[in-house]
């Protein structure tokens, strides 16, 4: 119960902003989850103590201390392994391990370690695709590989690896099209659904950049322009309503200047084209 408690008054902290004190109280948190383990190690102990090492670290990521974070996931990977190598064929304890992953994996793109970063997130995606497979219905992991899908791309389109980036942003697509035709009054379904659009112009845009055939740079910069007047409306429909946030925020800018850029390129190889 007291151990519920710090973990109740840490999160309090950090809505408020107050991020030391949360990180100190989530600490104190982690100390009460290993006292746990250690005077019975029992699975249920020994997951509470993972999720401390998490907190712990996700706040470290908020203080950019990457390194500290770091180590406090791998403390919680090693206590995932242990739980799914008792349980090897739990999906709970299957599907969990993936979250720990995904996380190694975003401090490794913090910290420019691409490859690292990569190899975390391939984890995550042959995981929660053995586990969408295994079972249809079972929508977290369809959708935990759309987002997997999504971190794989957005990583292969900051080191403009275009190419690269495609197939898993059209393998999201699938997920997310379908998502969003399921449940069109889903505000939430809707925004994810036009991100993936953003994401599939500029990877057409990007592709389009590096091609010499006229005729395919149309092609494919008619393609770009297609997603990308695709998602504005919805971003800024979304954007009246008050749905954006954080990062988000600024997207109907931000697709308006890349859809702008697309036509400005459309154009100039229009113009070659009749000539």
């Amino acid at each position: 119960m007291l151990l519920r408690a710090y973990e109740h008054q840490a999160m309090v902290l950090t809505r408020k902003g107050e991020m030391k004190a949360a990180l100190g109280i989530q600490q104190e948190s982690l100390r009460l989850a290993q006292k746990l383990v250690e005077m019975a190690p029992k699975d249920s102990y020994r997951t509470d103590l993972s999720y401390a090492h998490k907190r712990v670290g996700a706040l470290l990521i908020q203080d950019q201390k990457l390194p500290e974070a770091l180590a406090e996931y791998k403390a919680a990977l090693a206590l995932d392994e242990e739980s799914l190598s008792e349980r090897p064929n739990d999906p709970k304890p299957r599907y969990a391990i993936t979250f720990t992953y995904s996380d190694i994996g975003f401090i490794y793109w913090k910290q420019h370690d691409l490859a690292a970063a990569l190899a975390n997130y391939h984890k995550v995606l042959d995981i929660r695709q053995a586990l969408a497979e295994a079972d249809p219905h079972d929508a977290r992991a369809r959708l935990g590989v759309a987002k997997t899908c999504s971190y794989i791309g957005d990583i292969l389109r900051d080191e403009k690896q275009f190419p690269a980036a495609l197939p898993y942003n059209l393998r999201e697509l699938a997920i997310r099209a379908a998502q969003a035709a399921a449940n069109p009054a889903n505000a939430a379904d809707q925004v994810d659904l036009a991100e993936v659009w953003w994401d599939l112009g500029n990877d057409y845009r990007g592709i389009a950049a590096k091609v010499k055939s006229t005729a395919e740079k149309l092609r494919l910069l008619r393609l770009a322009q297609k997603y990308l007047a695709q998602a504005l409306p919805v971003y800024r429909d979304a954007q009246t309503r008050g749905l954006l946030f954080g990062s988000q925020v600024s997207a109907p800018q931000e697709i308006s200047q890349d859809l702008a850029k697309c036509t400005q390129a459309l154009r100039a190889v229009e113009i070659v084209s009749q000539r």
